[in-house]
């Protein structure tokens, strides 16, 4: 059974689209992808994005300085089920702004423990891109994200039948994630296969189920489930005894070929959980050397 599969909302890609013209250099939570911009100019309107990108310096250099609280900004998409309800609170503060005003007052709460100048201004700069953007995700974006669903679903269906943890969630495709993924409860978005990104439906299907593994491993700190998700996914696309199609496992390896995974090697050799040898070829490797390394640690 494939999972849903549907596109994104004009709420959250206003919110996706504003994160990804915030370059949070070194931030592994960055959205930010040069090639973004030129597509959304091309795509878009000026007024949806220049109110977000005058600002992006300063939303960057807030972003950095509230350390890891400021990831709860990514949750936004949750915070309001449609845009208008987003310009309903336009007039009141994020401090006026209740309960009974959201879709997630658990969201509210989060964001409301953030500083008030990085709140704010993000705010402010979605609140002046909004109009325009809704008027063309309605024009643009939502037809190319419907075509890009067509164009993903048998992949899907392929991976959801070697990979339980695919079934058990939504998939939303967005035009502003490109080669990237995010988890809100049982929604996983990923980026669409879309030109300025690679055009890679692959990469898309191996992104959702990445994320799908991430919230199989349950709560822990971000390196164990990480971790875990990593090793989960390497077994199940590379174990010899699973019919696994050629062009799924081709994927996975491009993926983790591109994946920074220094750090998290690093913490594994320090915990004892891989060797140093392979320590070095899941930081160094290529692709395929990383799935055959975490496919022999999973087991």
């Amino acid at each position: 059974m494939s999972p849903p599969i549907e596109a994104s909302g004009c709420f959250s890609e206003l919110v996706f689209h504003g994160l990804a013209l915030v370059d949070v250099r070194g931030d592994a939570a960055n959205l930010y992808d040069p090639r973004y911009e030129p597509w959304a100019r091309a795509t878009l309107e000026p007024e949806s994005i220049d109110p977000i990108a005058r600002d992006a310096a300063t939303l960057a250099k807030l972003f950095s300085a509230e350390g890891e609280r400021a990831y709860a900004l990514h949750a936004l998409p949750l915070l309001h089920r449609t845009i208008a309800e987003f310009r309903a609170t336009a007039s009141r503060p994020l401090g006026a702004v209740r309960a009974e005003h959201v879709a997630d007052p658990a969201v509210l709460s989060m964001l409301k423990r953030l500083d008030t100048a990085l709140v704010e201004l993000t705010r402010g700069a979605l609140l002046l891109a909004a109009p325009t953007y809704a008027r063309a995700y309605e024009r643009a974006v939502a037809p190319t994200l419907a075509d890009a669903v067509t164009r993903v679903r048998a992949g899907f269906e392929a991976a959801a039948a070697v990979f339980d943890p695919l079934r058990s969630v939504r998939v939303l495709l967005s035009s502003s994630l490109g080669q990237r993924g995010r988890l809100l409860g049982s929604d996983v978005y990923v980026g669409a296969p879309l030109a300025w990104c690679g055009d890679d439906p692959g990469w898309c299907v191996v992104q959702a189920m990445h994320e799908a593994a991430v919230r199989a491993q349950g709560p822990g700190p971000y390196a164990v489930i990480e971790w875990g998700a990593l090793r989960t996914l390497a077994r199940a696309l590379h174990d010899p005894e699973r019919a696994v199609p050629a062009w799924l496992r081709e994927a996975h390896a491009r993926w983790l070929g591109a994946l920074s995974l220094d750090a998290l090697a690093l913490d594994a050799l320090r915990g004892g959980m891989v060797s140093d040898e392979d320590a070095r070829a899941l930081a160094g490797g290529h692709g395929a050397e990383r799935a055959r390394v975490l496919s022999a640690l999973a087991q």
